[in-house]
């Protein structure tokens, strides 16, 4: 078995300071602005109707109920 001793002190090496405390903050603003032009471009792009009733066939019920009216009175 080799044992192999260190005669001198080990000296610990100083460690450069690479924490940047707004490191996080500018992460969160990017991510948030990021999202926030995603929406935009979504709402933009993406047609949507101004009612609920438009996803339905509403109009044709519509139609329908007007249509019979006319026997009921």
């Amino acid at each position: 078995m080799v044992s192999v001793f260190c005669a001198g002190a080990v000296q610990a090496q100083a460690l450069p300071d690479t924490c940047d405390a707004d490191f996080y903050d500018v992460m969160s603003a990017r991510a948030r602005l990021e999202a926030m032009r995603e929406v935009e471009i979504a709402e933009t792009l993406i047609l949507k109707p101004d009612s609920v009733l438009e996803y339905s066939c509403f109009d044709d019920r519509l139609n329908e109920v007007g249509a019979g009216v006319n026997y009921l009175f």
